[in-house]
C-alpha cells in the first residue's frame, strides 16, 4: 500500500493519464512523501511526448529528494 512506503515518491502524469488526477491526489492524501506532477501537452508518453518538461520535474524532485 502507498501509504507504507517511506522513501520520496513522484508520479509524473500527463493530460489523459493512466492514473487520474483525482486517483494521484487521493494516493497523495495516503502518503504524503508522494508528489504528483501534472504535464500538460502530453499523453500516456510523457517523457516522449514532453521530454524537456519530464527531464525538468525529473532533476526537480531528484535535488529535493537527495
Amino acid at each position: 500500500m502507498v501509504s507504507t512506503i517511506y522513501v520520496p515518491i513522484l508520479l509524473v502524469i500527463g493530460d489523459a493519464p493512466v492514473v487520474s488526477l483525482e486517483t494521484a491526489r487521493e494516493l497523495q492524501n495516503l502518503n504524503p512523501r508522494l508528489r504528483v506532477e501534472q504535464i500538460q501537452g502530453a499523453g500516456h508518453g510523457v517523457p516522449y511526448d514532453q521530454p524537456e518538461r519530464f527531464e525538468a520535474v525529473v532533476r526537480s524532485f531528484l535535488l529535493v529528494a537527495a
